[in-house]
């Protein structure tokens, strides 16, 4: 297996010398933007060289990197400055800011790569002891402040722990439809070893190309199969956790009732208690037969009481992603002006009969699912045949495979935004039913407001990403001109959008995590018990409070 951490870009995302595909973005398409967010000329803004990079020399002594090296051998302990600076950040907008502009103010001092759980013991014994901040690294995606290099006042530096050389498959149990993993592997190689033996894990988050195992896991993420195969915490069945303080194994069971369960406390934990360094997961029988299908709604409720109606009577669709008027009007012009060829989508949508059946405002679901899942819709619509919230119209299977062929670039095109000196962000929640679409409007209107009193020029759209019996997750995507200040721009922007979400009672986040960005919205809103609760367990497994300071709690 290769390393991913060697062959990454060190200032954006994803692999070195890949960009967002040039044939989808046309001078139309920058041309759009220009004019949408009504940008007089457009500079390109070259990221900064690593020579602009201040990086201080590491705090380790000669003495003290031969103890860390007696560990793991010579060549899985670092000081140098690339690498370090490769460790510095996630992928946050705030991360790549400072990565573009050569400005961050703390780097680690050393990156360690660990084969096995008793180095992993042994590393964070020498950590405490040595009162050095440790930073659990998977793939490096985080995009909340996960991972940033962060240390308190009372430690003397910072040691990123990099997990991608514990990476092994251990077992495989066919009977139990389970499999156990070293939580350094990849996404990509996780999912290989299981489709050669006929199976899948189903996860399948947009970072599924640089996040790893133990990194889903911690921040409870969820992919855009989770409709089928749940969220991470779902699919957990036991785990390994090397903290601090000793050794968590979790025991592997169907069901039990043997106290509060310590899967869900190692579930989101964020690397704040200790590194998950194995664990088991449900798998399934890899699918032969799926169907893509998307369908256009005539407005946005009857779309989303559609999409509920989906969920409560039963109908378990692998993928039902829900776009609002705007998101679908926006993507219908952006993929116009990217040039793409037989654009079924955009040509059924620019259609005046649209309009005369009612289509005034139309949003698009993207599906997928099992045959019969589409027989079952069928039939429910059959007995609602005059109920408006069960008319579509269906535009195929294309505007879906479309989506999928796209569904790993779209993290380039930030970078390219940002050449343009445009800005891409987005923000995620989930709320029940019937506080979603209140919550959703509430958010236009909060973005309304900084454009008539911040001057923002910016797009807003969103998408229903996931949903369920009692609820959803919505996904805001936020496109604007770039400010002269953009990291205070960025942070106006987001503490107006949190405080919103915060306001109508919507999670902090669906599948990104806590990481730094949201910690202190998640401190405010807790009551002073589960402060405590929580305060409590962190002293137990982490009495050194080494573990991935400044983030969750």
């Amino acid at each position: 297996m290769k390393y991913l951490s060697a062959q990454k870009k060190w200032n954006g995302w994803g692999l070195k010398g890949k960009a967002y595909p040039t044939e989808n973005l046309r001078s139309d398409f920058y041309s759009l933007l220009q004019n949408l967010l009504e940008i007089k000329q457009m500079e390109i803004r070259n990221p900064a060289p690593k020579e602009d990079f201040k990086i201080p020399t590491s705090i380790f002594s000669p003495a003290e990197i031969k103890e860390f090296q007696s560990i793991v051998t010579k060549n899985r302990f670092t000081i140098e400055n690339d690498v370090r600076l490769m460790h510095a950040r996630g992928r946050s907008f705030p991360d790549l800011l400072a990565l573009r502009r050569g400005k961050i103010e703390t780097f680690p001092d050393a990156v360690i790569y660990p084969v096995s759980e008793s180095e992993v013991a042994a590393v964070l014994d020498l950590a405490a002891r040595k009162k050095i901040a440790v930073i659990p690294y998977g793939g490096g995606s985080s995009v909340v402040g996960g991972i940033n290099a962060l240390k308190l006042k009372s430690q003397k530096g910072i040691l990123v722990v990099n997990m991608e050389r514990m990476n092994r498959q251990i077992s495989m149990d066919h009977f139990s439809m389970s499999a156990t993993f070293e939580c350094g592997i990849s996404g990509p190689d996780l999912e290989a070893i299981l489709n050669k033996q006929g199976y899948t894990i189903g996860h399948f988050p947009q970072s599924f190309e640089f996040s790893t195992l133990g990194g889903w896991i911690a921040a409870r993420g969820s992919g855009y199969f989770s409709g089928v195969y749940g969220k991470a915490e779902d699919m957990l069945l036991s785990c390994n956790v090397i903290s601090p303080n000793g050794k968590i194994e979790t025991e592997n069971f169907p069901a039990s009732s043997q106290g509060p369960c310590l899967n869900q406390i190692v579930a989101g934990s964020e690397g704040t208690l200790g590194i998950i360094t194995q664990a088991t997961l449900k798998i399934h029988k890899k699918e032969q037969n799926l169907v893509y299908k998307a369908l256009l709604f005539p407005d946005y409720p009857a779309a989303l009481a559609a999409l509920r109606k989906f969920k409560q009577s039963g109908i378990i669709l692998h993928m039902a992603r829900l776009s609002d008027p705007e998101e679908t009007r926006y993507f219908s012009m952006m993929s116009k002006s990217s040039g793409k060829k037989n654009a079924v989508f955009i040509s059924i949508l620019q259609n005046k009969i649209l309009r005369f059946l009612g289509y005034k405002q139309p949003s698009v679901m993207l599906t997928v699912g099992e045959p019969d899942q589409y027989k079952n819709i069928k039939a429910i619509q059959k007995k609602s045949e005059k109920s408006k919230i069960l008319k579509y119209l269906s535009l195929g299977k294309k505007p879906v495979a479309d989506w999928f062929l796209n569904r790993y670039e779209f993290p380039y095109l930030r970078d390219e935004l940002l050449d343009h000196g445009i800005g891409a962000e987005t923000f995620e929640t989930s709320m029940t039913w019937s506080n979603l679409e209140k919550l959703r409007t509430e958010i236009y209107k909060t973005v309304e407001k900084l454009q008539k009193t911040n001057g923002l020029k910016c797009i807003l759209m969103s998408h229903i990403s996931h949903s369920y019996k009692t609820g959803a997750a919505i996904y805001f995507t936020l496109i604007y001109r770039l400010a002269d200040n953009p990291l205070e721009q960025w942070k106006i922007i987001k503490k107006n959008v949190t405080d919103t979400i915060v306001k109508h009672k919507g999670s902090l986040s669906h599948h990104h995590g806590i990481g730094a960005d949201h910690r202190q919205w998640l401190i405010d809103k807790m009551g002073q018990a589960e402060k405590q609760l929580l305060q409590s367990i962190k002293k137990q497994l982490d009495p050194s409070t080494i573990m991935n300071p400044g983030k969750l709690f």
